[in-house]
Formats: structure tokens, sequence, C-alpha cells
């Protein structure tokens, strides 16, 4: 009995084992049946997903979308051989309408209405960042569509920049473009930056770097064989070019660096040399019983002697005719070079002009300045004759096949229409022989929203790569397929060489551009710190760029943004404008590096401050202010209380520290002994040109060569993006800032600027409001000259006032 019960168990035992097999097979029988289909569903969504791409890729390259390249090597090939149907364009440039700046201004309402507002006056005077100006001329050097470049003056009244040191920058764009089909390390598209870093490498030489030259030498031959560079022309057009203030005529100086300039036969132009006029207020301030007193430190720094001289020091006088001679040699130099009269326009030439005084439009052309007097703009003219030869279109061929229907491809209805088209190519011969291919005209407006229409694309492109990337990691039948189609993984849809130097970078590397503009005061010290540590923050951004147009301003402002500066942990190059003088000096003084054009004024080295004394102008009025003080100094500020011996001697001793280490930063900065400083400071102002001589300057260039020196230097690839700081602030922030600004707005009377407070002393009234400012205004100031101290020092005491 007891063995029956044994097998008995076994038995059943066996029993519930072949069921739980059964059970196991059945269950993988279904993950394995689930597991084919979710396969069959992936690969038949794959499929349809990599035939989708294929699909748009062939649309896009169909209307030369670049979202999708032909090929790893990124050639777009689809209309080769269509030469008849390529696009000529002509870029036209409205520099008469245009207003050069650093950056635009967006805090005005009439800023905020006039961006929001639709169409407008097609003549107004629109305000340009100099930097965009000069990434649209490159940008349009490196399109084959541009053919040429065409800038417009008007009547030579209207044009406005910053200083010679905009127009040399924008001079030297046009530069890039006419020299367009040679090689260039200057350009900020792909090809110069590639250019740029062979020659980089080729100063490294070891290891790994001669492999990749070598490289990066074979993809520039090759894609010097692809795209044979084809030399493009430049033209000008003014009605005239005789400013009536502007007597060294900076429209004309830009003007020529365009191949081609024309002017109306009317025209005149007006060459009349480099020059400035001081305002010396001394005798003004002494018939109204306003003193100031002066405590400065340097023979040349004469930024105060608009209130204590009636003309030119000896030393002031010095220092201004070598800035004036300075930028007139660099307009005479340039001027030379870019119209080619090495062999007649020499500097006894150069004098002649200007004492001859104005030039006719004839004089112009016999001195070769000019090159054609065309009664009218001949653009327009020019793009149709253009657009008629392109189509091979005759006289004979129309008579024969067109019979002036509105099919003809020139569109001709008449007998006199062939007549007119005969006579303009008669007309316009001498004009068309200088190379003037375009058939086509583009606004700038028109083509920066192409650019801007071409980066939304390009930030397209590198979105779907990253989608395409987890696309193929997720499953293998797609990255076959996308691979069957040419889109080979990592890069996919973006060509091969722009991935493995710039794209597969994460995060991506930047460049920060940080603005420091105008008088340096508390508020600008505030702005630029708050970016600085923003940019600090940021791992990716690998260099910071100052771009410095200003004059200078208080010394506590300036001495914030150097500490800051030294404290980056990151390379600082500075790029200077127009002006970098004084406080914008000292701001730069630890930079890596220092770039500046020949007609910058910088340098400066010195120091001043002022204690008005106005007690005899209350006096006169019958007022008598008298202090009870716990201090010698409680009142030296007072523009009330007269000057005393323990003042003067305070004052004096504070100069001595600050001119001291101002010195003693420039010395560690540059890397100067003192004695070297002491030689090159003394307040003395100095062009950019002047300053590479004595090592104030490292390298003679604009913004576009800090960025490109920057990107060289100190980001992998030669690749990186641009931010710029401080960031334009949203529409939401513009209008919360308003509504702010009203909220402040106060009844009590104020003076809007210093010309309005200096002819109020003329006129024999004063708003007693400004001398509590000037009480506070009272201090050491970094500036370059008595203009810009004196309209310094008045807005801050009137922002005090307000």
């Amino acid at each position: 009995i007891d063995l029956k019960i044994v097998e008995d168990r076994s038995s059943n035992c066996a029993l519930v084992s072949r069921k739980k097999t059964r059970k196991k097979m059945f269950a993988r029988l279904g993950t394995f049946r689930t597991r084919v289909v979710n396969v069959t569903k992936n690969s038949l969504a794959a499929v349809g997903f990599v035939t989708t791409l294929y699909a748009i890729r062939e649309y896009n390259e169909y209307n030369g979308t670049a979202l999708f390249p032909i090929s790893n090597n990124g050639e777009n090939n689809n209309n080769e051989g269509d030469d008849v149907d390529k696009k000529k364009k002509v870029l036209v440039i409205p520099f008469h309408q245009m207003k050069i700046v650093e950056q635009k201004k967006t805090s005005g309402l009439g800023t905020l209405l006039q961006s929001i507002s639709p169409g407008g006056d097609d003549d107004k005077v629109v305000e340009v960042e100099l930097r965009s100006l000069i990434n649209t001329i490159h940008e349009a050097a490196a399109d084959p569509e541009i053919v040429a470049l065409y800038g417009t003056f008007g009547n030579g009244f209207r044009f406005d920049c910053g200083g010679y040191a905009h127009v040399e920058e924008v001079r030297d764009a046009i530069r890039v473009f006419n020299e367009s089909h040679r090689r260039h390390y200057e350009r900020n598209d792909r090809r110069g930056i590639l250019q740029m870093k062979i020659q980089h490498d080729k100063g490294k030489g070891k290891g790994g770097q001669k492999q990749k030259q070598k490289n990066l030498e074979e993809d520039e031959e090759e894609e010097q064989q692809d795209q044979e560079p084809v030399q493009k022309y430049s033209f000008a057009y003014a009605d005239t070019f005789d400013h009536p203030v502007d007597s060294a005529n900076k429209e004309y100086f830009l003007a020529s660096a365009f191949s081609n300039i024309q002017m109306q036969p009317r025209g005149n132009l007006n060459l009349f040399g480099v020059s400035t006029s001081n305002t010396f207020f001394y005798g003004a301030l002494e018939k109204y019983g306003l003193k100031a007193h002066v405590f400065k430190h340097g023979k040349y720094k004469n930024a105060p002697n608009a209130l204590t001289e009636t003309g030119y020091t000896k030393s002031h006088l010095e220092n201004t005719k070598s800035i004036v001679e300075s930028i007139n040699s660099t307009i005479f130099s340039s001027i030379t070079h870019s119209r080619n009269l090495y062999s007649t326009f020499t500097p006894k030439v150069w004098q002649a002009v200007h004492d001859y005084g104005t030039l006719t439009a004839t004089n112009a052309r016999e001195v070769n300045l000019i090159d054609y007097t065309p009664r009218i703009d001949p653009l327009t003219e020019l793009v149709s004759l253009n657009k008629i030869d392109d189509t091979n279109h005759t006289t004979k061929d129309f008579k024969s096949n067109g019979n002036g229907s509105k099919d003809d491809i020139t569109n001709l209805e008449s007998e006199e229409d062939l007549k007119r088209i005969e006579y303009l190519k008669k007309r316009w011969t001498w004009l068309k022989d200088q190379s003037f291919t375009a058939n086509e005209i583009i606004s700038m407006d028109k083509y920066m929203k192409v650019l801007s229409k071409r980066e939304k694309g390009l930030k397209t492109k590198y979105k779907l790569n990253k989608m395409l990337n987890q696309v193929a990691e997720k499953n293998g039948v797609s990255k076959v397929l996308l691979s069957s189609i040419g889109m080979n993984a990592p890069h996919f849809n973006i060509d091969e060489q722009e991935y493995d130097e710039h794209y597969n970078k994460e995060p991506r590397e930047k460049i920060a551009i940080v603005h420091i503009n105008g008088g340096i005061n508390d508020a600008v010290a505030r702005k630029v710190v708050k970016s600085l540590r923003e940019i600090k923050k940021d791992k990716a951004t690998k260099a910071v760029i100052f771009r410095v147009d200003s004059p200078g301003g208080a010394v506590t402002a300036s001495e914030t943004i150097l500490e800051e500066c030294k404290d980056m942990q990151k390379p600082v190059i500075c790029s200077f404008s127009n002006v970098a003088a004084s406080g914008g000096y000292y701001v730069s003084s630890f930079a890596d590096r220092i770039f500046a054009s020949p007609t910058t004024l910088t340098g400066s080295i010195g120091v001043f401050g002022i204690k008005f004394d106005a007690t005899a102008f209350a006096r006169s009025y019958g007022v008598e202010v008298d202090f009870v003080k716990s201090g010698k100094h409680a009142s030296a500020f007072s523009p009330f209380h007269p000057l005393t011996k323990q003042m003067k001697q305070n004052f004096e001793r504070n100069m001595n520290k600050v001119y001291s280490y101002f010195k003693e930063i420039v010395s560690e900065g540059r890397k100067l002994d003192l004695g070297e400083v002491e030689q090159i400071a003394r307040g003395r102002v100095w062009t950019g040109e002047q300053a590479k001589e004595i090592g104030l300057v490292d390298q003679i260039g604009g913004m576009n060569s800090a960025v490109l020196y920057a990107k060289r230097k100190y980001c992998s690839g030669g690749f990186a993006d641009v931010e710029v700081w401080p960031k334009p602030l949203s529409l939401k922030d513009r209008l919360l800032k308003l509504s702010e600004a009203d909220a402040f707005v106060s009844d009590a009377p104020i003076v809007d600027n210093s010309n309005t407070y200096i002819q109020s002393i003329l006129n024999g009234g004063i708003n007693p409001s400004v001398f509590v400012g000037l009480q506070s205004a009272n201090g050491v100031f970094l500036t370059i000259d008595e203009t810009t101290a004196l309209h310094f020092l008045l807005k801050e005491a009137l922002e005090k006032t307000q």
C-alpha cells in the first residue's frame, strides 16, 4: 500500500510538471509573437519615416533649402550647368538712410513704437548696428548669388556714424567683398574660418596637428576646385559729396573703398581736411562769479581746460595737432590704397586738394577721386539691361519670334521699346564694361531677412540631426535605411567636417561680447558687472570680448569693472571702437589682447578732479551760505564753500594716489616698466596707430578681427557662437521699464543737458537745484577731453537733481 501511494504521488507530480511546461511554452510563444509584431510595426514605421525624409530632402534640394545634403561633403549640384537661370543679384546698401551705432537703443518709447509699427517712411533714417552691417557684407561676399555691392549716399548730408573707426571697419568689410575671389582669413563665413585655421595650425606643427593641418589643406583645395571663386565688384553713387559740417568727409572716405564711384555732374566734393574744435568757458564762468578749482596729473590731461583756460595751452595744442595729423594721414593712405593712386596722389597733391576748396565733379574726376558722372543713378536701367542680355535676346530675335506679345521673354510691346533698349545699351556701355553683371536688385533690409531665415534653417537642421540620432539609437532598421539614402550616422543631414569640428561639441562653445558704451558711471558699471558674472557661470563661454566705445568716466566705476574683469578666470580681449581713452583704457588694461582701428582715440592715462566754487555767484544774488561742521573737510564738496589750504592738500593727495595707481595697473597689465608708462601717460591721447607703436595696443583691427582671433585661439575648430551682452530687453521687459519710468516722473524743474546749462549761465539765469547735484558730482574723473568731462560732470549733477 505504501508503494502504491508513492507511485500515485509521482504520477501527479509529473502531470503538474507537464502543465507548467506547456504554460511556459505558450507564454514564450506569446512573447515572441508580440516581439515580431512590434518589430514589424517599427520596421514599417522606420521605412515610412525614412521614405518621408527622402521625399522632404528631395523637395528641399529642389527649392534650395540646406536642411539635407546630397552627400556627406555637403555638395549641391542640382543646378550645375544651369547658368541661364542663375540669379545674379546686386545688394543695395543705402548709407544715406542709416545711422551706424554700436548697439541699438531699445528703451525709448519712440524706438519701441517704430519697431512694432507696420510700414513707414521709405526715406527715414534707421539705426543699424555696426556688427550687423559688417556681417551682412561678409555674408554677401560668400554668397554666390550676390555678384555686386551698390552703396548709395544721397545728397551727402545724411550719413551718420559714431566716428572714423566705424567708417574704417565698414571699409574693411567692403575690401573683403572686393577681394572675395582671394584667400581671406577675415570673413565670418565657414570658408574664411577654415583658411584662418589652416594658417593657425601651420604655426603649431606638432604630433597630430600635422595630420590635422594636412586634412584641412586638402579640404581647402577640394573646395577651391569645386567652387572656383569669381571676382566681385562694388559701386557707389552720390548726388554730391559736399557735407557742410564734416570737413574730412566721412561719406567720401567710406565711398572710396568701393571699386567704382559715381557722382552727379552738378555734384561737388569737399575734402577740406580733418578739423576739431574746443570750447572754453573760463571767461563766462568768471563773469558770473563761478570758479572751478582743478587738480590734475598729466601734462597733457586737457579735460578740465574748458573751465580754466581761454584757449589752447602749448601741451593741449601739441596733442591735438598730433591727433589731427595722424587721422588725416590715415585717411590719405587709405584713399590712396583703395583708389590705387600711388603714382599720382602724393602728400603734396593731398594738401593741394585740401587748400583748393570745393572740387566740382569734373575736378574730382581729373584727379581720379571719382570714376564717372552719370546724370541719373544708373542702377535700375543697368539691371534691366542685364536681365535682357542674360536671355540672349536681340532686336532681330524679337522681330522674328516675339511680335511684341506679352508671352515674349522680354515683355516688350512695341518697336519703341526696342529702340529704347538699344539707346540704353549705348548709354551705359561704359559702365557695363566695369563688370556690372547683376540682373536683380535686393535691398539690404530684404537680404538681412533672407540671412535671418537661413539662420533659422540652420537651427532646424541641427534639431533634426538630434532627432535622427535618437531614432537611430532606438531602432537599428532606421539606421540602416537612413544609410541607404546617403545619411550616415552620426552626422546624417550635416556636413561631415562641420559635424566633427563644430556641431558634436556639447555644450556649443561661445564667445561673449560685452559692450561698454558712453561715459562710465555707476549705472554702466552695474550692467557690465552683472553681465560678467552671468558669463562667468557659463562653462561653454571660452572668451570675453570687451567692445569699448567710451571716453572714460568716474574712477570708482572704472575700478569696479576692472576688478571684475581680473576675476573672470577666462581670456579677455578688448576691441576699441571710436574712442577708448582714460577710463575706457583703464578698464581694458588687463586684457590679454587689445585691438584698435588706426583712427581710434585711446590712451589719456591721467586723472583730474574739480572743486566748484559758486560763493561769488551766490553773493551776487544776495545769498550767503554758512556752515557748522565737525571737521575741516566736511564741506569740501559744497559749491558754496571756498577752497581752503587743507582741502587743496587733500585733493592733491588724492590725485597723486589715483594717478600712481593708474600707471601701476597699466604697467602690470601691459607688462611695461613704470618709466615707460610715465613717458606715454601724462594724460596724452593717442590714435590707434600711434598706440600700436608705443605698446598700448597689440593689433590693428576692428571687432571682426577680435572675434576671429578669439575663435582661433580659444575655441576648438575655430567655431563658436557669439553672444552679445548686455542682452537686449524683450518686448515685455521694455514695456515694464517704460511703465516704471512713468512712475518716477517728477514735477521739479530739470535741465535737459549740458548745453542748456551753459546757455542758462550765458543768459544770466540758472536753476539753483543744479548746484545741489554739483555738490555730489565733485570727485575724481578719467575722461579724454574737456567737452566730454564737462558733459559727464553736468550729466551726473543733473541726474542728482531729478
